[in-house]
């Protein structure tokens, strides 16, 4: 994947739509970059803060929210590479004194259920981090009284509180905290440049803050207050941030079954093809377009093809990324104000190409 590929005519038409799209829906600032045929054209355009008036460059590292999931599904299936971890063995195994309020629930709860979002318990649940410092093997301890929202297994209920279990199982297992996990067994092995799990990092960058309606003017945006979501939930996507190109990086080695160009391999063929394989439905008043789940991704399918992406959102920032790995084809989009207007648009105009659009 050629990252650094020479303005081209595609690459101008995608600045000037990015240019255009992003002043017609009113958002703050966007990244924005797009695979064809392993050549990565990049677009950025915008404030990375109103208040400092300092623009969006390609390089500027954007919060990516729940895509964060999907690097949590990745560590868990590195694991089961490594025979480390199994799927459908009960989350005690791991973690012997887990315990939510229905102790069956919690007696046969999986990895799979947690991954695929089916595990039925409470998920928007977002206790502060601790005064002595964010810790994931804290908040599972804080989970023991969430209710159990509908049955084991029954159907696909987002949750954010089943990521970051799955996290601390990864954690566990794996001997380290999932920031350093993330950074030392995906990013670093990707060569992403400008990702990092630790907002302290941000410093050595050039970043994106988000930006909410105004309370008191709620058709004016302002800073967030918030910088980011309690780092005790990273494993469901609190604080994980990176460039528009550094996302498909991690994308291209998905499509490319578990490998970077560059010949690294994250995961095993047999798991990044596992990861994409439809297992439930999802209403259509869940999750947006997306009609299936698989392991950690959210799919689309129709009678042409499945695609495979995810959304984010925390503080005031929001991201979006779909792929489609028969065409070889995805792109991410990182905005730092609300955006779902041009999120829609791309995903159906699909910029600088005349093939119409890709959903």
């Amino acid at each position: 994947m050629n990252r650094s590929a020479p303005m081209t005519d595609a690459a101008s038409s995608l600045q000037q739509y990015l240019d255009d799209a992003r002043r017609r829906h009113g958002v703050i600032g966007a990244s924005l970059a797009v695979l064809r045929s392993g050549v990565v054209e990049t677009a950025a355009s915008g404030l990375l803060n109103l208040d400092t008036g300092v623009e969006v460059r390609a390089e500027s590292p954007f919060q990516i929210g729940s895509i964060g999931k999907l690097f949590t599904a990745t560590l868990a299936m590195q694991l089961v590479d490594e025979q480390r971890l199994d799927l459908d063995a009960p989350i005690r195994r791991y973690l012997p004194d887990f315990t939510i309020s229905d102790a069956m629930v919690a007696s046969q709860l999986t990895m799979r259920h947690l991954l695929c979002h089916n595990s039925g318990m409470e998920g928007d649940f977002f206790p502060q981090d601790d005064s002595t410092g964010p810790s994931a093997d804290s908040y599972v301890r804080k989970m023991a009284l969430l209710p159990q929202l509908h049955a084991l297994g029954a159907h696909m209920s987002y949750c954010n509180s089943g990521f970051v279990l799955a996290g601390r199982v990864v954690e566990v297992i794996a001997g380290k905290p999932w920031p350093h996990l993330v950074m030392e067994k995906i990013c670093a092995p990707l060569r992403m440049r400008h990702a990092f799990a630790d907002p302290r990092e941000s410093l050595r960058y050039r970043c994106a803050i988000g930006h909410v309606p105004n309370p008191d003017e709620a058709s004016r945006l302002v800073i967030s207050p918030m910088s980011y979501l309690p780092l005790s939930t990273a494993a469901a996507g609190a604080v994980l941030s990176m460039t528009a190109s550094d996302l498909l990086l991690f994308v291209a080695a998905h499509l490319h079954g578990g490998m970077s160009e560059t010949g690294v391999r994250i995961l095993s063929e047999d798991s990044a093809r596992l990861m994409r394989q439809p297992v439930l439905e999802v209403s259509p008043h869940n999750r947006g377009r997306f009609n299936r789940m698989g392991i950690g991704w959210l799919l689309i399918e129709s009678e042409r093809q499945i695609l495979a992406g995810h959304d984010g959102a925390c503080a005031g920032q929001f991201a979006y990324m779909l792929s489609a790995q028969d065409r070889g084809f995805a792109f991410a989009l990182l905005t730092n104000s609300p955006s779902a207007g041009l999120a829609d648009e791309l995903r159906m105009n699909r910029p600088g190409n005349s093939g119409g659009c890709l959903v």
